[in-house]
C-alpha cells in the first residue's frame, strides 16, 4: 500500500489528509501542535515543527513514504523539497523551493526577468536603521521567511521607520526583512497548476483584507468580478512570475495588486493556497478537486490539467478575533435554514482568553457559501455572520 507524508495538520489541511485516505494511501502527518485538527485524521501522527528539517527527515526515513506534500504550508515547502531530494522522491528542486519561499530571492527573480513588481531593498537586523535612507514613502516591511501576514507593517513616515522595522525583524526567524514600495489597489490571488513548466490558471480570487497597516485577510471570493481586460493582464503577470521562479510541476498561489500602472506581483507560493482557497473554494466554484491533484503531484503520478465541471460563485468570510475573554457564544438555530451556506466553523469556546493578533491566525472561525451570483454569495455570508454572536467580557 502506498504511503504519503503530509506536513501540517491545521483545519484547512484536513481535505488533503482525507483525500489521501480516500485514495487508499497510508497517511503520516506532522505538526508542531499535538491538538491540531487534522492530527486525529491521520494513520500516524508526529509532533514536529514543519520547519524542523532534521526531525522531519528522521520521521520520513522511519515512515518510508512514496511521496511528501507541504499542502498549503509555505514554511514546509523548502524542508519538503530537501527531504524529497534526499530520499529521491518527486518534488520541487531545492533551488526552486528557495526562490518560492524566500521573499527576497523571489522578488529578485521577478525583477531579473522583468516581471512587474515593486521596488525593494533587503535589510538585516545588524543594519543601522536610523541612518537608512529609503527612496520611497510609504513602504511595506515584512520578514522574508514568514507567511500568513506575520510581521507585515506599513511605514508611513521616517518617525515610524525604526520601531516598525524592528517589529518586523523580531517576527523573522533569520532576522532579515524586505522593504517594498507600497502598492495601492485591489488585491487578488491567482490559482494555478504548473505541468512541465506550463502554467494554467484555474481561477482568480478577489481578496478582502483589513488594509493598512497589517493587511490581514478577512475573506475571499471566486471568481473575480474585475473587468475581463484586467483579468487578462493579471494572468499574464502571474504566468511570467511562475516562469521567473523556474517551477516545473506544482500547484501555485500567486498574489497580485492592481496598481494604477497595472498588475504587479506581491509574491507567490509553490503550494496550495491557504484559507480554504484551494481546498474548498476552488471545488465550489469550478468542481476541481485540488487536494486530489496535490496528492498525484506528491506521488509522481501522470498529471493532467484539471477541467472545470461547474461554474458557481464561492466565498469564505472569517470571523476576526477580538482580544479578551469569551463570555458566551450564541448561534441562532435558523442558521441551518440558510440556502447556499456550505459550512460554518468556530475555533473558539466559552472561557477562551485571547490576545490581540495582527496576522491571519487571529480568527474565531469562518463561514463558507456558494451561489449563482456574486451578490447572492455575499448575502449568504453576511446573513450567516449575523446569526453568530461571540460575546466578550
Amino acid at each position: 500500500m502506498k504511503r504519503i507524508l503530509i506536513f501540517g495538520a491545521s483545519e484547512f489541511q484536513i481535505p488533503l489528509i482525507e483525500s489521501a485516505k480516500q485514495r487508499g494511501y497510508i497517511t503520516c502527518v506532522l505538526d508542531i501542535n499535538s491538538q491540531a485538527p487534522g492530527a486525529c485524521k491521520a494513520d500516524e501522527f508526529y509532533v514536529c515543527s514543519v520547519k524542523d528539517y532534521d526531525k522531519a527527515l528522521k520521521i520520513a526515513e522511519k515512515f518510508r513514504p512514496d511521496g511528501i506534500t507541504a499542502g498549503m504550508i509555505d514554511m514546509a515547502v523548502l524542508p519538503v523539497a530537501r527531504i524529497c531530494e534526499k530520499l529521491e522522491l518527486p518534488g520541487l528542486d531545492v533551488e526552486t523551493a528557495i526562490k518560492a519561499t524566500d521573499k527576497y530571492e523571489m522578488i529578485r527573480a521577478f525583477s531579473s526577468k522583468n516581471v512587474p513588481c515593486p521596488e525593494f531593498k533587503l535589510l538585516n537586523k545588524s543594519d543601522d536603521v536610523e541612518t537608512l535612507e529609503i527612496p520611497w514613502l510609504p513602504f511595506i516591511v515584512k520578514p522574508i521567511d514568514m507567511q500568513g501576514s506575520r510581521g507585515i507593517n506599513l511605514v508611513k513616515s521616517n518617525e515610524q521607520k525604526s520601531s516598525l522595522i524592528s517589529d518586523s525583524i523580531s517576527a523573522s526567524d533569520n532576522g532579515k526583512v524586505i522593504l517594498e514600495e507600497y502598492m495601492v489597489g485591489p488585491e487578488v490571488s491567482v490559482e494555478m497548476v504548473v505541468i512541465n513548466y506550463q502554467p494554467t490558471v484555474l481561477q482568480i480570487t478577489d481578496k478582502i483584507t483589513s488594509g493598512a497597516p497589517h493587511f490581514v485577510e478577512l475573506g475571499h471570493i471566486q471568481p473575480s468580478v474585475l473587468p475581463n481586460e484586467t483579468k487578462e493582464q493579471i494572468i499574464k503577470v502571474a504566468e511570467q512570475a511562475v516562469c521567473s521562479i523556474g517551477i516545473k510541476n506544482s500547484i501555485v498561489h500567486a498574489e497580485i495588486i492592481i496598481t494604477d500602472a497595472g498588475p504587479k506581483m506581491v509574491e507567490l507560493g509553490a503550494r496550495m493556497g491557504g484559507d480554504a482557497i484551494h481546498q474548498q473554494l476552488i471545488k465550489l466554484s469550478t468542481g476541481i478537486d485540488l487536494p486530489e491533484f496535490a496528492i498525484d503531484l506528491a506521488m509522481g503520478l501522470p498529471l493532467k490539467v484539471p477541467v472545470p465541471t461547474i461554474k458557481k460563485y464561492s466565498m469564505i468570510r472569517f470571523i476576526p478575533l477580538c482580544a479578551g475573554t469569551i463570555d458566551d457564544i450564541i448561534v441562532n438555530k435558523s442558521i441551518s435554514e440558510i440556502s447556499g451556506l456550505q459550512a460554518y466553523k468556530l475555533f473558539c469556546k466559552i472561557g477562551d482568553v485571547n490576545e490581540e493578533r495582527n496576522d491571519n491566525s487571529g480568527r474565531f472561525g469562518y463561514v463558507l457559501s456558494q451561489a449563482d451570483s456574486y451578490k447572492d454569495v455575499v448575502k449568504i455570508c453576511n446573513e450567516t455572520l449575523d446569526k453568530i454572536s461571540i460575546i466578550m467580557k
